[in-house]
């Protein structure tokens, strides 16, 4: 069973309504563990805000993370186009190798390097979760009446939102919360989202990387690796079998 609720996991035992709950079936522990919080995030930032269709181009920020990785893996299954912002070069095989179409280091001629990536297609959507800048720069990307979803601001920067954009361009400008989702949706809702999410991961479509797994008795360890530059991938807690 997978307890599909805003937090409060660590904890020795936990008391909730069978709704709070979503059944899982047999399968790889490990990746359904972790569904819901990066997966789902991704999910629902792809179907919730923007009617997406095969051959459609969105653009996000952020892409090396769990959320971006996940975003790419989902949107490729859909045949949706990605542009990848990125902070370094290093990172660009590895997304690409994922399904990310394009993938570019952040800088202040984003735009123009977007454009000429993608052959000038339309943008008609945007996923940001760093702000500052590069929320300007995502915003000056997108074509008319495209919607940029924020769900994070990881530079601390604040974000300029160019006014003449959301007058004369018709732009969207939506935020998400997760937490804030657990707390409004409904049991069907929730049903269906891990029901979409569940099959895919089952079936080794969706997988988060797993940089270290450690037993309950070294989570000093754990939460040590947790903090450490290079990490690559989650690191999880396993109890003894």
């Amino acid at each position: 069973m997978l307890l599909a609720g805003a937090g409060g996991t660590w904890r020795s035992e936990v008391v909730a309504s069978a709704a709070a709950f979503i059944p899982v079936p047999a399968g790889d522990v490990e990746q359904m563990s972790m569904m819901a919080v990066n997966p789902l995030t991704a999910q629902l930032l792809l179907t919730d805000f923007a009617d997406l269709k095969a051959g459609d181009w969105m653009i996000q920020s952020a892409a090396n993370s769990a959320v971006g990785e996940m975003i790419i893996q989902l949107a490729a299954l859909r045949g949706i186009k990605t542009v990848n912002i990125v902070r370094r070069d290093s990172l660009i095989p590895g997304l690409k190798a994922l399904g990310g179409d394009v993938v570019l280091v952040d800088g202040p001629d984003l735009v123009e390097r977007v454009k000429a990536a993608t052959d000038g297609a339309p943008i008609v959507y945007a996923v940001d979760s760093v702000g500052g800048e590069t929320f300007s720069r995502m915003i000056a990307t997108l074509t008319f009446g495209a919607t940029l979803t924020s769900y994070g601001v990881m530079s601390s920067d604040p974000s300029v939102l160019n006014v003449g954009a959301v007058i004369f361009n018709d732009i969207r400008v939506r935020g998400f919360w997760l937490a804030k989702w657990y707390e409004t949706a409904s049991p069907a809702d929730k049903q269906a989202a891990f029901g979409a999410l569940i099959p895919m991961v089952i079936g080794g479509q969706l997988k988060i990387k797993i940089d270290s797994t450690y037993p309950l008795e070294e989570i000093k360890a754990a939460v040590t690796r947790a903090g450490e530059n290079g990490r690559d991938g989650k690191v999880l807690l396993v109890p003894a079998a």
